[in-house]
């Protein structure tokens, strides 16, 4: 059996602080984090019984909070016995009641809440606006107003420096990074305040303390906001670039959401979600859609319209070790 250069052994050395790996496998090598096979050798022209391993590793976590002993004692000065909560989620569902394309955009939000759900996030630890507030888990109607406080207030008033932070936004986009709610409940967005503009989002966010913030927009043209939210210790992924629509299924779901929030559901990084959306976009009918990423600060995004593996152009390490 050949899982790697040596045969039926993968060698890799752990790192206690940083809680990542490397060796024979290692965050950006070609073929994926946390999987090793045997034609990383180039041996594939002869008959070595190639075969292949996904896995991961782990440290003691006593108190099951998803920040281990070392983190706790040395970072952060926290008890490693106690649970601390430190993992925060709002959830946006935006447009218009009565749009046609609402039900696309709410069949794609409910697969995102209740996967967060399955992967342990408690209710008290998830915020979720939506413009249909008889939705289940609704905690407040989606407005421009209700999204800021929802990030200014209930989320910069719990999250930590140790804290990881996970915003979800779904609608209509417009080019030039607008993304669409209507706020005054008329049933249309042609008013000023239905868009939450780029910059906007970016100075709500800047309020609030983490380790870690990741920001996901399933909209079209949702490209365009990451030239103003990108910072580091940001995770910003976008379902298309600055100039190209999303596209999702009559009835379904969103194309690329749905494979990132089905991907996060078997316990993958933020990375692996990315590269299983951009993988269901390029093999889809409209591959032109561009899913993108920025996770190293500097406000370019990337990613092509081929299946991408991370990293790519510079992004994509920190999202790989990243876990929801």
């Amino acid at each position: 059996m050949d899982i790697s250069g040596d045969g039926s052994n993968v060698d890799v050395y752990y790192n206690l602080k940083t809680g990542t790996w490397t060796e024979e496998d290692s965050i950006g090598d070609s073929n994926g984090y946390g999987h090793a096979s045997g034609e990383e050798d180039g041996s594939t022209g002869s008959d070595e019984d190639d075969c292949e391993i996904w896995f991961e590793v782990y440290q003691n976590d006593y108190d099951n909070d998803g920040l281990v002993y070392w983190e706790e004692v040395n970072m952060y000065g926290t008890n490693p016995m106690e649970k601390n909560h430190y993992k925060f989620a709002i959830m946006v569902c935006g447009g218009a009641i009565g749009d046609p394309a609402q039900p696309t955009f709410e069949n794609t939000i409910q697969h995102a809440y209740n996967t967060l759900k399955d992967i342990g996030y408690n209710d008290e630890d998830i915020y979720y606006l939506n413009v249909d507030a008889s939705k289940e888990g609704v905690d407040q109607i989606a407005t421009k107003n209700n999204i800021q406080e929802a990030i200014t207030n209930w989320l910069a008033s719990r999250s930590k420096s140790y804290g990881e932070c996970f915003i979800y936004l779904i609608n209509h986009g417009t080019d030039g990074g607008y993304f669409a709610v209507d706020s005054n409940g008329d049933g249309d967005l042609s008013d000023s305040e239905d868009y939450i503009r780029d910059y906007e989002l970016d100075s709500w966010i800047d309020q609030v303390v983490y380790s870690t913030c990741t920001v996901v927009i399933e909209a079209c043209f949702s490209g365009d906001f990451i030239d103003d939210l990108s910072e580091d210790n940001r995770i910003v992924i976008t379902s298309s670039n600055g100039s190209q629509p999303s596209y999702g299924i009559s009835g379904g779901e969103a194309i690329f959401s749905k494979a990132f929030f089905d991907t996060m559901g078997i316990g993958l990084s933020y990375g692996h979600c990315w590269e299983a959306g951009d993988s269901a976009v390029a093999k889809s009918i409209h591959p032109e859609q561009n899913p993108q990423i920025d996770d190293n600060g500097d406000g370019n995004g990337h990613g092509t319209t081929s299946v991408d593996h991370l990293p790519v152009g510079g992004d994509g390490l920190t999202a790989l070790s990243t876990y929801p």
